[in-house]
């Protein structure tokens, strides 16, 4: 029996989705991750929320920054990372940027450094040690705090004001101090980490249906459109697509 071709592979674990293969054009989007897309061959083309459309062989895009892949690849790397983990914070550097003009440009073309998981995270880890140094906003201690209780009762119903009292802050501060240092309030924070946790039960071989109930969203439909405004594209297309990868 003939194997059954897959246009790529992805790895979901806590804080970082990888994925490498075929790269598809997206719908406008935005998400609370940093975003490192790299082809191996011709430039993907991107467009900013102002439409401005520019050529890169490599790009990280900053998180909260509506961006879509116009013209995709047949070979790509594309992580997403959380920008509060350390990775996330060496690679954003201070003010964000929503211009697609000031973008970091890094370099493509040698497809082994995504061969496998292992090749992939050698790669990241390499631009974010060239990164190092660069000016970033420091996180409030209560918010990565927050940020860390989020993704532990992420199947569980999560209250701003429930985390600010973990945290020791009031809950006007804690929901100022949210969206100011994640760029986007709590709710919206909170069904990113549901997103996540949906993929990585989908992983695992949940149906769609079930891990939406398992991540907190109503039904399948509501995590169809959460996936969609904050990915580009519907769940469906990556779970029939994909080898899920460790």
């Amino acid at each position: 029996m003939r194997g059954e071709r897959r246009a790529g592979w992805v790895s979901v674990r806590p804080g970082r989705l990888t994925y490498a293969g075929l790269l598809r054009p997206a719908a406008e989007h935005a998400h609370h991750a940093v975003q490192l897309m790299v082809a191996a061959n011709e430039p993907i083309v991107l467009s900013d929320g102002d439409g401005d459309e520019r050529p890169f062989h490599g790009v990280v895009i900053p998180p909260n920054v509506p961006h879509a892949i116009v013209r995709g690849s047949p070979d790509a790397l594309l992580v997403l990372i959380d920008p509060f983990s350390a990775a996330g914070r060496s690679l954003v550097q201070a003010g964000g940027a929503r211009s697609a003009s000031s973008w970091r440009s890094i370099s493509g073309g040698d497809r082994s450094r995504w061969d496998s998981l292992a090749a992939a995270d050698s790669f990241v880890q390499s631009l974010t040690a060239t990164s190092a140094g660069a000016a970033s906003k420091p996180t409030h201690p209560a918010v990565l705090q927050a940020a860390a209780l989020i993704r532990e009762r992420i199947d569980d119903q999560i209250r701003l004001g429930d985390l600010a009292a973990a945290v020791g802050l009031s809950e006007s501060r804690l929901g100022h101090l949210f969206s100011a240092q994640a760029g986007l309030p709590f709710r919206r924070y909170v069904l990113w980490q549901r997103l996540q946790q949906a993929l990585a039960l989908q992983s695992g071989g949940m149906s769609l249906t079930d891990a939406a109930h398992g991540s907190g969203f109503a039904d399948g439909a509501h995590l169809t459109r959460t996936f969609v405004r904050m990915i580009g594209a519907p769940p469906s297309r990556l779970a029939k697509d994909v080898r899920w990868v460790e």
